[in-house]
């Protein structure tokens, strides 16, 4: 009960208003230009980390995010599949919420995920963030439709409530690096999905394939 309360203490915390961006930025491991490879119809392979950075010596208590998956010349769909605690979090296990193991929801329309900082009396703890590589938030992968295929975006919703973080005197603070607009949308990663190629283009592959070991074999 003494967890409950912490927490929704956090949450109306979180959502005061103010406006002010601090020096925390948002960032993934494959920002656009270094794109998360995967194919169509799979989950990737590989995991995307969502990651807060600092331009200063700054101190946070807690952070929430909302995330979006959307197309930036990709056609079909992506979404996110799943979220587990990254290695180097930013509260170790003192994360109120991943110190319970509970996942965040994910699907089409997006993902939400917070967290704060508790210690066994339910006291918020500081913690020190540092600049680039900074502290890890999220691991994420995701998986693609069988008609998915090109770029999609992932992308951070601005606006207190959507995208922001506590710091060390609990003021509510945005992102620096992502649009402070309500219910704005920030690119922070890049996932590019390679196509199940066409039956009929297999087709015409392997008929190209078969003419190729002719020819090599009649010379």
């Amino acid at each position: 009960m003494k967890r409950i309360r912490a927490l929704l203490s956090f949450a109306v915390l979180l959502s005061w208003t103010a406006y002010a961006q601090g020096d925390l930025n948002l960032v993934t491991s494959n920002p656009a230009g270094t794109s998360l490879m995967m194919d169509a119809g799979t989950v990737s392979l590989d995991t995307m980390v969502v990651s807060i950075n600092s331009d200063a010596a700054d101190l946070i208590q807690g952070w929430q995010t909302t995330l979006l998956i959307l197309p930036t010349g990709g056609t079909g769909s992506v979404d996110f599949n799943s979220s587990v605690q990254p290695s180097d979090y930013v509260f170790g296990t003192r994360g109120a919420f991943y110190s319970e193991d509970l996942s965040f929801p994910a699907n089409s329309d997006g993902m939400f995920a917070m967290d704060a900082s508790l210690d066994g009396s339910f006291t918020p703890v500081p913690v020190p963030v540092s600049g680039p590589p900074g502290l890890n938030l999220l691991e994420l992968d995701f998986s693609a439709s069988l008609d998915a295929s090109g770029s999609f975006g992932v992308f951070a919703v601005g606006g207190l409530g959507r995208s922001e973080w506590t710091d060390d005197d609990i003021n509510p603070l945005l992102f620096d690096n992502i649009d402070p607009s309500f219910d704005s949308h920030t690119q922070i990663g890049e996932i590019v999905v390679t196509p199940i190629p066409a039956p009929g283009a297999a087709a015409l592959a392997l008929i190209g394939l078969s003419f190729v070991g002719r020819l090599r074999r009649r010379s």
